[in-house]
């Protein structure tokens, strides 16, 4: 083997080298802007969950006033309203 050969399969390595390095260094990327964009997902979820929460409860307590009004509101045996 001559000196240029050995200097192009050097060169070669290295650029092999490099595209792994790039690889990872960009597969690191992408997982830790994959993590960022799941947790704003969370936070958005949670927050709506807490209205949802926040709104049955407002239902349920509506609903029970609404059971209020309607049981005293029955006729009597009799057929008379009170």
């Amino acid at each position: 083997m001559n000196a240029r050969t050995v200097k192009w399969a050097i060169g070669v390595v290295v650029i092999l080298v490099a595209i792994g390095v790039g690889a990872l260094v960009a597969l690191f990327v992408i997982g830790f802007i994959s993590l960022e964009k799941g947790e704003q997902h969370r936070r958005q979820l949670q927050a709506e969950q807490a209205k949802l929460n926040e709104l049955n409860e407002r239902l349920d307590t509506l609903q029970r006033e609404l059971e209020t009004l309607m049981s005293g509101d029955k006729p009597q045996p009799s057929g008379k309203r009170p």
